[in-house]
This record gives structure tokens, sequence and C-alpha cells, in this order.
């Protein structure tokens, strides 16, 4: 009779890791693609340093390592984007980020929907610009690291390179 409690903790576990629980250590989560999807993901900050109180733009590269034509879709939800502080552990999310992931307050509803699909042929790629300031509340200076996990329409996750940058107070 352990085996049902073995696949409660297994489930549970899971779910935990699709969450983005907090204080997930970012380095030490893979950055390679999966042998069996069908892209791959890069990531880059428009520039190294960031100033609080503007918007703080990454973008998510997303190439076709498959031989047929594949989606590139613009709607948030197919996107899962992580901040992790200097001192460690995810930055506070906005309120726009936690009913993205499900997490709503009562009265709120689901964020699904909208964007557009763009087709990307076999060994081209496709963009999409992310403003962090729109996932999460970055308000101390400091160095950060952020990675975007996009889903590659088989239902498996691609996690991006991670990126660090700086977030300096305004002059």
């Amino acid at each position: 009779m352990k085996l049902p409690v073995v696949l409660l903790i297994c489930s549970c576990v899971g779910v935990f890791e699709f969450c983005g629980a907090s204080g997930v250590n970012l380095e030490a989560q893979t950055t390679h693609a999966p042998a069996s999807s069908k892209i791959s993901t890069t990531l880059s900050v428009h520039g190294n340093q960031l100033t609080i109180g503007q918007d703080m733009m990454v973008t998510l590269t997303v190439k076709n390592i498959s031989n047929q034509n594949i989606p590139l879709r613009t709607a948030p939800h197919y996107y899962h984007v992580y901040v992790e502080g200097a001192i460690g552990g995810e930055v506070e999310k906005t309120r726009y980020h936690h009913r993205l992931r499900g997490e709503f307050l009562p009265g709120e509803s689901e964020l699904r929907g909208g964007g557009v699909t763009f087709e990307i042929q076999p060994g081209e790629s496709g963009t999409k610009d992310f403003d962090l300031t729109q996932y999460y509340k970055l308000q101390e200076a400091g160095k950060y690291r952020v990675y975007i996990e996009c889903d590659d329409e088989s239902g498996t996750w691609v996690r991006s390179n991670t990126v660090i940058f700086e977030l300096k107070a305004p002059n």
C-alpha cells in the first residue's frame, strides 16, 4: 500500500516545480531543451544595467529545431517568467503575474486568450519581448537573474538560459 503515497508525493513535487516555487536556485536548473522538443530558447536583456522605475525589457528568441513549421504564440500564458534576487529566492510577483499562474484573490478570474500566432520555419527563429516590471516588483537596486520557460506545444516547458542583470537606482 505504499504505492499510492509515493504517487501522491510525486504529484505534489511536480506541482511544486511547475509553479516556480520560491527559493529555487536558478543555476541548479537545467538550461537544455529536452531531446524531444521542437524548439530551443535564448534569453537576452536590453542592456546590462536597468533602472528602477523604467521598463525592464528582455527578449526571448525561440528557434525551430524541428523539420516542420511550428507556432510561436504571443499570449502570456504560454510563457513562465522567473526572476531571482541578489539575496536568493524569487522576487515578489505582481498581481498580473499571480493571475497568470492561477493564484487568484476572491473575485479574480483566469487570464487566458488573446495574442497572435506566427509560424516559424525549420531552422528559423522568432522573438518575443517581455517587460519584467509586468511580472515582478523590481524596486531594489542589486543583481538579479532571469530566465523564461516556453511551452513547446507538446506539454513540455523549455527553459532559456539564465541572464544576470543589475538594477540601479534612478539618478
